[in-house]
């Protein structure tokens, strides 16, 4: 275990100095609450005092102001194009939608988390710059470009450009349309530390800026799997041998296979409820919480899923899976995002395409030698990296107090 992955289970801050993190904290995503509370965790292990930037809180004004920035650039970008309207409409739509059909004991398990796990910092952040020391934009979708407009906070467009960090954003996507292409490129160049989560957005960068990013991983990843094992380590765990499945689309294509490799391996099905309904007497739903979502990752004998985080802690603790195309209904070609981390580790046959082997009797028997060395190698990298961006915030800021 290198220094990086030791420091990342301490929870002491050497001093003071504040840094804001802009990411994806709301809602009832498992993956957006990890990555966030990996990414505070950290930047607390590095010496900072590692705060939420709660920029979605619409009864303050400079969040409403800031709200208001970017949908000024989403209605010009639809004046422009007139169709991409009802793109904006059916996106909120869908968040709404998705959002009621998660179970209420769902919810209040994200609200326990987020109260006891997140710093929020409610401030009037854009009247208090000089309080941070650096801010930090990251992880995840923030960088999402198929939407018409692009969010300022999230490429921190509101703090001065020496504090501005990009750790592991995702665009989503491996491609930018042309109605956001010459705003990213400006908002990119106006970011001094460039790093991405995706080889793709290394590739967008480059064809944007001519700028060389960083590909860094995940803070799921970053923190290491003895960080997670020590904070689920109160969770209870389940007597019976089972395969997890954790899906945000539908997965109604995958319950057959789903069946056949549980009936092979005579493992109980757990099916963690994201709201989407599947009837099956054999399939156990689970309302989790963020930290029992990584515990039934990390002790499942096999795991099924759609999702990028799936696969994240499926691969960190080397537990044989298989990963499915989601359908997504508003913005396709986000399944890139897998893809190139499941190329990066080598495990490409992981991904369920149809032609895979059906002899499920085997299926459980995967080859985590590679990935565990590049993980380990990038969780270094990427580690330096962070470090070495706080630590030329600091150069940059001689009057820091």
């Amino acid at each position: 275990m290198n220094k990086y992955e030791q420091i990342a289970n301490t929870n002491g801050v050497i001093n003071d100095r504040k840094v804001g993190i802009v990411t994806v904290y709301s809602g009832y995503n498992y993956g957006s609450a990890l990555q966030v509370f990996a990414s505070s965790r950290f930047v607390k292990s590095l010496g900072y005092e590692g705060v939420v930037i709660d920029y979605l809180d619409m009864s303050q004004y400079h969040n409403c102001l800031q709200r208001l920035l970017t949908l000024k650039n989403r209605l010009f970008s639809c004046i422009k194009r007139p169709s991409l309207l009802r793109t904006v409409v059916n996106a909120r739509k869908k968040r709404i939608r998705t959002s009621s059909l998660v179970s209420p004991v769902v919810k209040e398990k994200f609200i326990e988390f987020h109260k006891k796990h997140l710093c929020l910092d409610k401030e009037n952040y854009r009247k208090k710059l000089a309080s941070f020391f650096a801010f930090i934009c990251g992880s995840d979708q923030i960088w999402h470009s198929n939407a018409p407009g692009l969010g300022e906070v999230n490429f921190l467009r509101f703090a001065e450009k020496h504090k501005r960090i990009a750790y592991a954003p995702s665009f989503g996507s491996d491609t930018v349309p042309d109605y956001n292409r010459k705003r990213l490129a400006k908002y990119l160049r106006e970011i001094p530390h460039l790093s991405v989560r995706e080889q793709s957005g290394v590739k967008i960068i480059k064809e944007l800026t001519g700028r060389d990013a960083a590909l860094v991983l995940d803070p799921v990843l970053l923190v290491g799997r003895e960080f997670w094992e020590d904070n689920v380590k109160n969770v209870n765990k389940r007597n019976r041998k089972y395969m997890v499945c954790y899906f945000l689309g539908n997965a109604g294509g995958a319950l057959e296979i789903i069946d056949s490799i549980s009936k092979a391996l005579n493992l109980e099905v757990i099916w963690i409820n994201t709201g989407v309904s599947y009837e099956h007497k054999d399939f156990v739903p689970f309302d989790a919480s963020p930290l029992e979502f990584v515990s039934l990752f990390m002790n499942a004998t096999l795991a099924c899923t759609d999702s990028f985080h799936g696969t994240a802690f499926s691969v960190m603790f080397e537990v044989p899976f298989y990963v499915f195309r989601r359908q997504y209904e508003i913005f396709s070609k986000q399944h890139t995002r897998i893809e190139s981390f499941l190329s990066l580790m080598h495990l490409e046959s992981r991904l369920w395409n149809g032609d895979n082997e059906t002899d499920f009797s085997d299926c459980a028997n995967v080859d985590f030698d590679f990935s565990k060395n590049i993980l380990q190698k990038m969780r270094r990298e990427s580690a330096e990296y962070l470090k070495n961006a706080l630590e030329s915030v600091e150069k940059n800021s001689p009057s820091f107090d």
